[in-house]
């Protein structure tokens, strides 16, 4: 997960997130938060205009981010850091995404984590069947993701595994999300 959180946060994860998706574990997390009936393989551009905000964060584990004693693997449970998070796509075929940014080398033992603000993050996107791809600029460079979306009509979810975030996210190691290995997004249209 601290792969995924560090790269969502500190590099507009959701955006590279939508582009970035694959898993070890991913049939059970689809199992738990989608049904075959969801599942759809060819998604028109027109389906994703317009704006869309996270609404669930689903760890292949469950983690105490907030250290209250409670587990959760919906990370939204555990944390607001995450709340801002979205992704707009327009009309003409750009985006922006708002990403939250955590820095997980803080505290007394440098192994909790810290709210750093938003990141805004723009682009170029596209779908040919389930495949989203991204082309996100960032410091005057575009780095191409895709992911494989699933979609019913005003929810589309994707996954993150470890060996995808390793990219973008430098994880200590030792920290409270180190052992997560995939974290589902569900992003909900507004």
């Amino acid at each position: 997960m601290n792969f995924l959180l560090k790269r969502l946060f500190k590099l507009s994860c959701a955006v590279v997130l939508l582009s970035s998706c694959a898993g070890e574990d991913i049939g059970d997390l689809n199992a738990k938060s989608t049904s075959a009936t969801i599942v759809t393989a060819n998604i028109e551009y027109t389906d994703l205009v317009g704006h869309w905000d996270l609404s669930v964060m689903q760890a292949d584990r469950a983690v105490d981010l907030n250290k209250d004693s409670t587990f959760n693997s919906n990370l939204l449970l555990e944390t607001t850091c995450f709340n801002p998070m979205s992704i707009s796509f327009s009309d003409d075929m750009t985006f922006s995404s708002v990403n939250a940014r955590l820095d997980f080398e803080a505290g007394t033992n440098n192994d909790e984590f810290f709210c750093m603000g938003n990141r805004t993050d723009t682009g170029t996107w596209g779908i040919e069947g389930d495949v989203l791809t991204l082309n996100v600029e960032i410091n005057g460079s575009t780095y191409p993701h895709k992911k494989t979306l699933v979609f019913k009509q005003d929810v589309f979810t994707f996954s993150v595994d470890k060996s995808e975030s390793i990219q973008y996210v430098a994880d200590p190691g030792g920290t409270s999300v180190s052992e997560i290995l995939v974290v589902e997004l569900e992003y909900q249209k507004l």
